[in-house]
Formats: structure tokens, sequence, C-alpha cells
């Protein structure tokens, strides 16, 4: 059994005590013990054990003060706990505030969004609403369009034009019998040259230089004989080439000759895909294409084919020096030509006037004509405006040409009396096409320049800031 070490060295202690309180009571009593062994003995355990007790004490000393610093420390760390508490209270408030605000944002958020939502799908359905007009007046202006060009060159424009000794093609009467040889007893044929809509072109050949011109714009059967099919699919725009060749100085193969070299003509400045004439008339390109691959061919007129390019290389084989003959101005029929032949593209185009009783003041016009050489399209409600002052609309160019002198050529090839729908749709289409670009459309009308060319404007306008908003709103979201 272990004995307590605090109370060992208590008995040890009051051991030494004693034995030091002998020694100061007399010396002879301590010189008694001097030579005793085991007092000595003793003594020099007990002070061993002195020894031993301060080690202990300072050894409890240190733990005392190692648990003073212990016990200070959880009390710091009690308090710092205390504190990062506190702290940690006051942060989960603000969170839970900033949660609530997040909530709140959020609901805001989706309000807002369920209200544009609502003014997309709003401005969606107007859209889709207004592409639908488009689209009808679209339609409406492509049907006005087939009617004017499927219209006949003996329309009741063109009769009033006959009597006025005009005709449809810028030439006089009397300019049409000489080219016909009228009163003569040589027989005439002719090789023409037709430019058709989106850049294509005809090359043919006939005796009767009107009968077959008129077919080919009236795009139907004249006397039993039809229009070149490939005039039929893209339609006849303008005569632009005319050469005269007198029967009893060319033989048929001649005058075919002349016609496919003018026909590889076309074609090595256009492209063999956009000319049809002569051998090369089928209107499929596959055919065309075998027909100008066959050697013979070649060697006959006098041309190379290599990598879908025609070029005029040497001089064919049969006889072809026919060329067009300069210009004439018309003659009376008393008065014989000096030259039987003369070029389209040179001859006088002089314009005519509309007088037809079924126009009025009221009427819309959409005419379609030629003025100074260029193609235009002139959008007029008044016959006095047709007939003093034209805003004409080039195809193609948003731009208007005003004549106030009326000195200009200008030829009306047909025209077309709109209702006031048919009126209203080409007049909207226009005035959108022209806004999208950035243009303006004018009209000589005082009616329609104020009530509907400005109303027009303005709707679009508005309809096209909304779509700039909606694509903005929708690039954002």
């Amino acid at each position: 059994m272990h004995k307590n070490p605090d109370l060992t060295l208590q008995d040890n202690t009051k051991s030494v005590m004693i034995a030091l309180d002998m020694k100061q009571k007399g010396g002879q009593s301590m010189a008694l013990f001097s030579n005793d062994k085991p007092l000595q003995t003793e003594i020099t355990r007990l002070n061993e054990l002195l020894q031993q007790a301060s080690t202990n004490a300072d050894q409890q000393a240190d733990k005392i003060v190692l648990l003073e610093t212990q016990l200070f420390q959880a009390q710091q760390n009690q308090q710092d706990t205390r504190q990062t508490a506190s702290e940690n209270r006051i942060l989960q408030q603000e969170v839970n505030r900033l949660k609530r605000e997040q909530q709140d944002d959020a609901a805001q958020v989706a309000a807002e969004n369920q209200v544009l939502q609502q003014e997309v799908n709003r401005l969606k359905r107007e859209q889709q609403d207004d592409a639908a007009q488009i689209a009808q007046y679209q339609a409406t202006v492509a049907d006005l369009t087939k009617q004017l060009r499927d219209a006949l060159v003996h329309s009741e424009a063109h009769e009033i034009a006959e009597k006025q000794t005009k005709n449809p093609y810028g030439l006089d009467n009397e300019l049409w019998q000489i080219l016909e040889g009228t009163g003569s007893d040589q027989l005439h044929n002719y090789i023409y040259q037709l430019r058709l809509a989106d850049g294509t072109y005809y090359v043919g050949q006939t005796h009767n230089l009107r009968q077959r011109i008129q077919t080919h714009f009236n795009e139907q059967i004249n006397d039993g004989i039809k229009s070149s099919a490939w005039v039929r699919q893209h339609g006849a725009t303008q005569l632009i080439g005319l050469t005269e060749l007198v029967q009893q100085e060319y033989a048929g193969k001649d005058i075919d000759q002349v016609e496919n070299l003018a026909t590889l003509a076309l074609m090595a400045e256009y492209g063999y895909q956009q000319v049809r004439g002569g051998v090369f008339a089928q209107a499929k390109t596959t055919d065309v294409l075998n027909a100008l691959k066959r050697p013979e061919n070649q060697q006959r007129f006098g041309y190379q084919f290599n990598q879908h390019v025609v070029t005029l290389s040497s001089k064919p084989t049969a006889k072809a020096s026919a060329k067009p003959l300069p210009r004439s101005k018309p003659r009376s029929p008393q008065t014989k030509p000096a030259v039987k032949i003369t070029s389209l593209a040179d001859a006088p185009q002089t314009g005519y006037r509309l007088t037809d009783d079924n126009i009025t003041d009221k009427s819309y016009l959409l005419l379609v004509g030629q003025l100074n050489d260029q193609r235009y399209v002139a959008f007029t409600r008044r016959k006095k405006t047709l007939e003093n002052n034209v805003a004409a609309l080039f195809t193609g160019q948003f731009s208007f040409l005003k004549d106030h002198h009326v000195h200009l050529t200008r030829i009306v090839n047909t025209y077309h009396i709109l209702d006031d729908n048919s009126a209203d749709a080409y007049a909207t289409v226009k005035a959108f096409t022209m806004a999208q670009a950035k243009h303006y459309q004018f009209l000589e009308d005082a009616v329609i320049t104020d009530k509907l060319a400005d109303s027009i404007r303005t709707t679009l306008a508005q309809r096209l800031k909304q779509h700039d908003t909606l694509a903005q709103h929708v690039k954002l979201h």
C-alpha cells in the first residue's frame, strides 16, 4: 500500500525539527550523538527527504501556475465564444433580412417579366397581323403585275395609240410600212433580238415583223402562230436589235446562219444559259448545252465552247454578211427611203397621250413604260398628272423622276385602272419597301400624299420602332 507522499513529507519534517531542537539544547547531547551512525544516517535520510520535499513543492507550484494559466485561457476562450455567438446572431439576422429582400425582388421581377411578356406577345400578334396584311397586299400587287405583263398589245390604250398614228414600240406607222416593205415587190426577212425579263434574251427571224413581234409581246397565238416557249416563260420587255435581209439576196440557209450568229454573239456576251435562238432555241438548258458541244455546229458557225463559255473564234462557213443598217427617219409613203433598215435601239421613241373615257380624275392608274430609254412604273390618280407631271418610279431603285416640262420622251406600254383597294395595296407595299430602305415615297396626288402616304409612313415608322424595341428586349432577356 502506497503512502500519501504529503503525509510522509510531514513525518520527515517533524523528525528533522526534533533533531535540530536537540542540537540547540546542548552540545553534549549532540556530541553524544555525533558518533552514533544510525542517527547520522537518519539525518542524511531526512536531508534527502527535505530536498525532495522542496523539489516537490517547486513542481507543485509550477503545476498551480499551469492550472491557473489554463483556467485563464479557458475563461478567455469562453469570453471569445460568447462574443462570436453574438456576432453570429447579428450576421444571421442580416442574412435573413437580405433573403427577405431577395424574395421581394424576385417577386417584383417576376411581376415585371409577366407584364413584359404580355407586351411581347401583343407585339408579336400585331407583327403577325402586319405580316399577313403585307402578304395580302403583295399578293394583290403580284396579281396586278401579272395582269400588266399579260396585257395585250391590242388593248384599249394601244388601239387609241394606233388611231393617233403611234404604236406601242415607239415607231410611227409610216416607219413600220418602211420596215415591212409595203408596196415593194421584194420580200423581206428580219432577224430580231428581244430583251426578256430576268436578264434573258431571244433571237428570232420572221418575214412578218409586226405580227411576229406582237405575238411575242402578247404571249398568245396570233393567226395560229405561237410565241417562243422561251419568250412565254420569261416575257418580252423590249426589242433591242433588228436586221433586214432581202430574200432575193439571201437564201434560207444564209438567213438561218445570220440568226445563229446573232444568237452566239449574245451568248458570248451574256452566257449561253441566258440566250435562246436559232438552232439553240430549246427551252431546256441541257438541250442547248448538247447543241453547243457538237463539233459540226462549232465548225459551221465558227465558235469554241470551253468551260461553258462561248467564244467566236473563226469565220463561219455560210454567208453571213448582213449588218444592221443605219437609223433612218420616218418618211411619207410618197418618199422612198434611201435605207430600208433600222435598229430599234436607235429609233425615235415618241410617246402618246392617253384619252380614255374610263379614266377620270378619281381613277388610280398604274403604268409601265419607258422614259428616256429606262423602264419605269408610274402611279398616279389624275389624268392631268399623267399628261403633265408624272412621278416615275424606276424599277429596282427607290427614287422618283419628276417631269415638270413634258420635254422628256415617255412611252406608256400599258396601263391598268385600279380600284381603291388595289391602289391602297400598291401604295402600301411601295411605302413599306421604301420605309425599310430609309427612303420616302412622293406621290403627285395631294389626296394620296396627305391622307394615305403620310399615314402609311407614320404607321410603319411606329411599327418599325416597336419591332426594334422588341428586338432589344429579346436580346436583353
